[in-house]
């Protein structure tokens, strides 16, 4: 499972319900994701009365793909 998320996968079949809950830790956001991905969308939110269409934080540029990457982060943690 670490492999297949590391490569981009966003879930994992399972043959056997004793799996389901493995596979769910596997592909879930952890805690310090998850924080970093509040933060890119608090200061985008932020960056929007401006029409930043790009925008730096933290040294990092972050762009539409990250702000919908951030985005999904969140939903997947049911945030």
């Amino acid at each position: 499972c670490r492999r297949d998320v590391d490569m981009g996968f966003t879930g994992k079949a399972v043959i056997h319900p004793s799996h389901i809950e493995i596979v769910r830790q596997a592909f879930r956001p952890d805690e310090a994701e998850i924080e970093k991905d509040r933060r890119v969308i608090a200061a985008f939110e932020r960056q929007t009365g401006e029409k930043a269409g790009v925008f730096n934080l933290d040294g990092a540029m972050i762009d539409d793909p990250v702000i919908k990457r951030a985005r999904n982060t969140l939903k997947k943690a049911g945030l």
